[in-house]
C-alpha cells in the first residue's frame, strides 16, 4: 500500500479572463504553500478532451 503524504490540487472551471487575473493571484499563493509541482490548474476541462484523457481531434 502507498500513502500519498502530500496530495496534489486540481483546480477547474476558470477561464482565460481569470487566468490572467484573479486566478494569477490564487495560483501564485497556492504555488508558495504546496509548491508549483503539486498543482494541476485545469480551467475548462471539457474544452479540448474527451472522456479518457485523450485529446479531441483539431480541424
Amino acid at each position: 500500500m502507498n500513502v500519498i503524504k502530500e496530495p496534489y490540487l486540481f483546480v477547474f472551471g476558470f477561464d482565460n479572463d481569470q487566468k490572467g487575473g484573479r486566478w494569477k493571484a490564487r495560483k501564485e499563493h497556492f504555488e508558495k504553500v504546496i509548491g508549483e509541482k503539486r498543482l494541476r490548474a485545469i480551467g475548462n476541462p471539457s474544452e479540448g478532451f474527451v472522456p479518457g484523457g485523450k485529446k479531441k481531434a483539431t480541424r
